[in-house]
């Protein structure tokens, strides 16, 4: 069992757990292939910038995922 991380947003986890669900995982996969699995975006960093990318995730900027990009030029 984890420990509860602190409330956010008025939302308190008062238990949480993980287990392996392969077809969980499957079905994800496949709602985010099909475009049918939104996933907010809160900022995206090129990798040179992965540092400030860090930053941004550790200080919470933005809601949504940390994106690091890489061009292939």
């Amino acid at each position: 069992m984890t420990v509860p991380p602190p409330p956010e947003r008025d939302i308190t986890v008062t238990r949480s757990s993980v287990r392996m669900d392969t077809e969980g995982m499957t079905t994800l996969v496949a709602m985010a292939s099909d475009g049918r699995l939104h996933t907010p975006v809160a900022a995206e960093f090129d990798l040179q910038n992965a540092r400030l990318a860090y930053e941004a995730f550790a200080n919470r900027i933005g809601r949504g995922r940390i994106v690091l990009t890489c061009q292939n030029t």
